[in-house]
């Protein structure tokens, strides 16, 4: 039988064990293309060093041939250190 966990133990387990950029953290970029109703959509996105954030969305256009899913996909390419 499993053991259980108390939800204080499992907060503290994925607290300990997340990500975090350290005081050097010189900033991330990423350019992003948005796919949603035959409609492309492309960006950049930023996180600057103090944490804080930049979207920006331009350039839709359609697609020469793409088939319809009625559904939007994102991809994105990205860059350390802006």
């Amino acid at each position: 039988m499993a053991e259980q966990q108390s939800a204080r133990d499992l907060f503290r387990a994925a607290y300990e064990n997340r990500y975090t950029w350290d005081k050097n953290f010189p900033g991330y970029t990423a350019d992003v293309q948005l796919h949603q109703n035959g409609e492309v959509y492309t960006g950049k996105i930023r996180i600057n060093s103090d944490l804080s954030f930049d979207v920006s969305m331009w350039q839709m256009r359609k697609p020469k041939s793409h088939p319809q899913s009625g559904l939007g996909n994102c991809s994105a390419s990205c860059s350390q250190a802006l």
